[in-house]
């Protein structure tokens, strides 16, 4: 993937929330103008994101919350630990 299709796939979640700079959101409109891999994906997720937005929302159970939250919790903790250890190595 070229750079600009790169940079432009790590920012697509910032581009769709409107979170970028007036400066960047050029830039990745340029890109997007040119590049039709990237409008497939942008417009893809773009699609995706409106679609889980209409689906009905139901309650977590209480078991599986804990668990899901006990669950991030352990990777977290894993992912500080990982990095202080390449810290220090």
């Amino acid at each position: 993937m070229p750079r600009t299709c790169r940079d432009t796939f790590l920012r697509l979640s910032e581009y769709l929330d409107g979170n970028l700079s007036a400066r960047v959101c050029n830039e990745f409109q340029q890109h997007m103008a040119i590049c039709p891999e990237c409008r497939i994906i942008t417009n893809t997720l773009r699609k995706t994101i409106e679609l889980c937005r209409r689906l009905p929302q139901y309650p977590i159970p209480p078991e599986v919350s804990r668990r899901l939250r006990a669950l991030v919790r352990s990777r977290l903790a894993q992912d500080r630990a990982g990095a202080s250890l390449c810290r220090g190595g």
